[in-house]
């Protein structure tokens, strides 16, 4: 079997963030030398050893058929429920380019926390704001019920 590093390894100086498995493998840990090397040669290993492949179990290693493009760990979700605003932030892109107001249905916004809760992933942060203020919604509070209700 043959493997490489995982494409998407963050190495620092003494350890491995692997952001598909949000794992971090430190200098002092088994495999960690094997692995680093293989980060800095972007090689391949036709025969792993016994510690490359427990690594690879967590894909810190892929093979070649494997396609990590395409793999995802959902870590925070942003929703935005409305976009009203009170235009006082001197930041914000809206303070000089207001939009229209526009409001999310409540179907919607279920069926969204229906399906994030499905995807089964440690969601670290549901985030109720993008360019708006979330207190101007008087649904806010049976929102956040909703979200705490289903765990996120």
């Amino acid at each position: 079997m043959k493997l490489r590093a995982n494409p998407y390894i963050h190495a620092d100086q003494d350890s491995l963030y692997n952001p598909h498995a949000d794992a971090t493998l430190r200098s002092v840990s088994e495999g960690y030398r094997e692995l680093r090397d293989l980060v800095a040669s972007a090689a391949s290993v036709p025969r792993p050893s016994r510690r490359l492949l427990l690594l690879a179990e967590r894909r810190w290693l892929v093979r070649p058929d494997d396609d990590p493009d395409r793999w995802f760990r959902l870590r925070y979700v942003s929703i935005e429920t409305h976009s009203a605003c009170n235009q006082a932030c001197s930041f914000c892109p809206v303070s000089v380019a207001p939009r229209p107001r526009q409001t999310m249905s409540d179907e919607l916004f279920e069926r969204i926390v229906e399906q994030v809760a499905a995807l089964g992933e440690p969601v670290e942060a549901v985030f109720l704001n993008g360019y708006n203020e979330p207190t101007l919604d008087r649904r806010l509070p049976a929102q956040v019920r909703a979200l705490h209700r289903v765990e996120l």
